[in-house]
């Protein structure tokens, strides 16, 4: 689920943090790493919505899968619009960040109490970004669930004849092709 929260706080403060930084005079250096946080900011926000579209609930489990194992078999032709749209956000946005960023300013010499706000207001607005807030969210998720292993006791099933074999029948409905690749899963299913 999206936390709606998380976005708008982290827009308020990437504004906030342009908004400083454009009223100073700095260095080329500065700009440019300004200018390359803000970048991968709108990546990071464009990244989440677009994969929100597909999963409803932002970064999923099959969002990772899809990005370590390939986007094969996903999908995507009936999205074409919105990864059109997507791409014009990131090229406006991008282009009109960096250019209320080329705004020279009347300042003579730089302060460094603006420019060292405007970096902390940048990355608490990096720390809310949707991305790096769902990631988190799912990695804190993921290490409450690994407690489940220190408190679970194998339990031991003893056999009460030996004449009498199991047979365990796994039928797979519409199993995912990748699950066929024996380079990623040697010996797992036999067509």
């Amino acid at each position: 689920m999206i936390d709606e929260n998380s976005t708008i706080i982290s827009v308020v403060f990437l504004l906030a943090a342009v908004h400083i930084f454009r009223q100073q005079n700095v260095l080329t250096f500065n700009k440019l790493f300004f200018k390359a946080i803000i970048f991968i900011s709108i990546l990071s926000y464009t990244f989440f919505y677009v994969v929100n579209c597909f999963t409803g609930e932002g970064i999923t489990d099959a969002v990772i899968y899809h990005l370590k194992y390939g986007l094969e078999g996903s999908g995507f032709g009936a999205y074409k619009e919105l990864v059109g749209w997507a791409i014009l956000f990131i090229v406006i946005a991008t282009f009109g960040f960096f250019r209320m960023l080329s705004y020279e300013s009347d300042s003579v010499k730089p302060h460094n109490f603006p420019i060292i706000l405007a970096y902390c207001f940048v990355m608490i607005s990096v720390a809310f970004n949707p991305t790096i807030y769902d990631l988190f969210k799912r990695i804190s998720r993921n290490h409450h669930e690994g407690l489940f292993y220190t408190y679970y006791r194998t339990p031991t099933i003893i056999s009460k004849s030996d004449t009498h074999k199991n047979l365990v029948f796994i039928y797979g409905e519409s199993l995912e092709r990748t699950y066929f690749d024996e380079s990623l899963f040697p010996g797992l299913i036999k067509e």
